[in-house]
């Protein structure tokens, strides 16, 4: 994993009544909503994230969680917005089983500390959402062992999650809290949005979704 690019993406938090289907975790898929087209996935510049690893930070309850870390992207542009896509797709970790990045509590992964030492802010999950909402450089760059660290915990934390019922069977599995309307037809809204962005899917794509 020396040599790797890796990006922390922040996921948000979803409301009870949200149904928050990106990313496609069953498709090896993030973008197709839009919500980060001003930031990380901007269209102009998406050709810069060509073959970085993203790691998934979902906040909640228990502070941010590591529930994913792809292998190196494909960066796609479509007509109105930006995709990253990755194989093989791979469910992510459940929330509660994912390892802790930061919490309020002083609990974090090894080199976090350093790279939200200088951020003025009063708590470590607002310096980490201060730090990482809207960064789009890889971490590496500055802050090599806390790209190691993420790559390797998430290895690490995925061997054990599959032997023992931690890896998420369904996507809002790796949400924080229950949501009231989860999406049950992701193959469908896929596709949609998908069209929406004036993409298609690619053959390698649609036989992985054949087998979910």
């Amino acid at each position: 994993m020396a040599g790797d690019k890796v990006i922390i993406v922040h996921l948000r938090r979803p409301g009870k009544d949200d149904a928050r289907t990106d990313p496609f975790w069953e498709f090896g898929s993030f973008g197709l909503t839009g919500c980060h087209k001003n930031n990380l996935l901007n269209p102009e510049k998406i050709h810069e994230l060509e073959g970085a690893r993203l790691a998934f930070a979902q906040g909640g309850r228990d502070g941010f969680r590591l529930i994913f870390v792809t292998p190196p992207i494909s960066a796609i542009a479509h007509s109105s917005l930006a995709e990253a896509r990755w194989q093989p797709s791979s469910m992510p970790l459940k929330y509660n089983q994912a390892p802790i990045l930061v919490a309020n509590n002083g609990t974090m992964i090894a080199g976090m500390q350093e790279a939200l030492r200088a951020v003025r802010r009063s708590t470590w999950e607002a310096k980490f959402s201060s730090r990482f909402r809207s960064r789009r450089d890889p971490i590496d760059n500055e802050f090599p062992d806390l790209a190691e660290h993420i790559a390797t915990e998430f290895a690490r934390s995925y061997r054990h999650a599959r032997e023992n019922d931690g890896v998420a069977r369904v996507y809002d599995e790796a949400l924080p809290w229950r949501i009231n309307a989860p999406d049950r037809d992701r193959l469908a809204t896929y596709e949609r949005k998908l069209d929406e962005a004036g993409g298609v899917v690619s053959k390698k794509q649609w036989d992985s979704c054949q087998l979910l």
